[in-house]
């Protein structure tokens, strides 16, 4: 009950956001249609929990096409036959209709088989659950995928024209469990191709199965070269044998940088070369999620480097705490996003923007964060190291997504940083050490900030320890990038890695 109960809380937030008429069912053997009544064609999201039966995707199908339902969260229910069933509507006139204002769908977790066919839908943040072992051929053709496309382990095959003519989107990760791929199942017409990179998580390429009593082994378009194929490392010979990638651009890429679904590339300036661009190709610039750089120094055009990153890629987390920058500082304009050429641009309004940088880690020699250095990025989180003495006129100005920022100085009188933040810091919460909490609220350059409290943790990250015992159970946990995980279970109950509990780096 409580695990229904929270998936449930999760998915009205979720849909709560685009719609203004939100219902959550619970299924006990009801048909749909009786549940929702008059409301059918009146909701705009729905949630679900219990069974879905094969005639309730009928319900959704009718409440797309002549309703407003465009979002639907099935993470919560089971599915009869462990099968996402068709939700085309029929009509009076037998005339199908596809659910082309469809935009969110949440497949339920322990499916297998997926009949409904996707056609026209727009979808976004989409995602295929680990249970799922084949994708039906036409399941997605003509749709729209927007955001990139994780595909976990356990799918097996993906059958015949499975992503005929859809818009795909700059990335889509494949799992080493796939092992057969249908004829055509990438092919775009002409006109329509997408720039996308095509990641390939197993050693050994899929077969390419073709239609009975056909000799046709394409999976792309025959003239495509907007499609890039990445391999893992050693194995590009045996995909570029292989039917259906002959002539196709393949790339071998390094698996240690994916991890839980993410990318993330660790650098070591003094073993890589002078500048991250020189470690980093701008291929893979584009598709990493995350920087972690771990020695050597960084100078300004290697944070604007970190920026373009951000602006045309989809990098948001970068932890530069192993490495030092030159001149001890984070230049000025350093991660704001409007700066060409180290010179700051003009913007209409902060949808002019472009970034999608969110968690960063400083340097450990840093003293100086310069002027407007994070002006208007989404930045989430940030620690202010104690070797902070001067942080710029609004370095972190126009910070609307600021949650948390983490100070570890305990006399504030000791930072210029009278203009550093604004108004826009109102709703954020400032950590200072025990026992600098009244001296920080009566600072002029800390007052905007909406809470101050307290904390033990801001005493440095420095250590590294084992992780698994005593107060990493029961604290706040973060990636080595900034991102705060939430878990209920501690730390024991992530994967292996290294993460920051408690101000301290903790390898698990």
């Amino acid at each position: 009950m409580k695990k229904d109960l929270s998936i449930l809380l999760m998915a009205l937030f979720a849909l709560s956001l685009t719609a203004q008429n939100v219902r959550t069912v619970n299924l006990d053997g009801t048909p749909l249609a009786d549940v929702l009544g008059d409301d059918l064609l009146n909701i705009d999201s729905i949630a679900v929990t219990g069974k879905m039966m094969k005639n309730d995707y009928k319900t959704l199908g009718k409440a797309i096409t002549i309703g407003h339902l465009t979002g639907i969260d099935l993470r919560g229910c089971v599915s009869q036959g462990d099968t996402v069933f068709s939700i085309l509507y029929t009509d009076e006139n037998d005339r199908d209709y596809y659910p082309r204002k469809l935009k969110y769908f949440r497949f339920p977790s322990e499916i297998k088989y997926v009949v409904a066919k996707f056609r026209r839908s727009i979808l976004h943040d989409f995602s295929l659950p680990s249970s799922l072992r084949k994708i039906n051929s036409y399941c997605f053709a003509g749709a729209t995928i927007v955001d990139d496309l994780y595909i976990q382990e356990g799918l097996e095959s993906i059958e015949t024209s499975a992503f005929i003519c859809t818009q795909m989107p700059r990335n889509v990760y494949l799992p080493a469990s796939l092992k057969s791929i249908g004829t055509e199942a990438f092919v775009q017409y002409e006109g329509q191709t997408t720039e996308t990179n095509l990641w390939f998580r197993g050693e050994n390429p899929p077969t390419v199965d073709s239609e009975e009593g056909s000799n046709n082994e394409r999976l792309f378009n025959l003239d495509a070269d907007t499609w890039t194929i990445y391999v893992p490392k050693g194995a590009k010979p045996k995909y570029e044998s292989c039917a259906g990638f002959v002539g196709r651009k393949i790339v071998e890429y390094d698996p240690s940088i994916f991890v839980d679904g993410k990318m993330i590339r660790t650098i070591n300036l003094a073993d890589e070369g002078v500048h991250l661009y020189d470690a980093i190709s701008s291929g893979e610039a584009l598709v990493l999620d995350s920087i972690s750089v771990t020695g050597g120094e960084l100078d300004k055009n290697d944070f604007y480097f970190l920026v373009r990153c951000s602006e045309k890629g989809k990098l948001t987390g970068v932890d530069l705490s192993g490495a030092t920058s030159q001149n001890n500082e984070i230049p000025d304009w350093a991660f704001r996003p409007s700066v060409i050429n180290g010179a700051p641009q003009r913007a209409n309004s902060k949808e002019d923007f472009f970034g999608h940088l969110r968690y960063v880690r400083l340097p450990h020699n840093l003293t100086r964060i310069g002027e407007q250095a994070f002006f208007m990025t989404g930045l989430r989180t940030i620690d202010i190291p104690k070797t902070v003495s001067v942080i710029g006129d609004r370095a972190f100005g126009d910070c609307s997504d600021l949650q948390e920022v983490r100070v570890f100085n305990s006399e504030p009188s000791t930072i210029a940083a009278a203009y550093a933040f604004d108004e826009s810091v109102s709703k954020a919460t400032l950590v200072v050490p025990v026992g600098a909490k009244s001296a920080y609220e009566s600072d002029e350059a800390w007052k905007h900030f909406g809470s101050i409290i307290e904390s033990s943790s801001v005493d440095g990250i420095s250590n590294i320890v084992s992780g698994g015992d005593g107060d990493t159970e029961k604290s706040s946990i973060y990636t080595l990038d900034g991102r705060r995980i939430a878990t209920g279970a501690g730390i024991s109950g992530l994967p292996h890695g290294m993460y920051i509990v408690n101000g301290k780096k903790v390898v698990k």
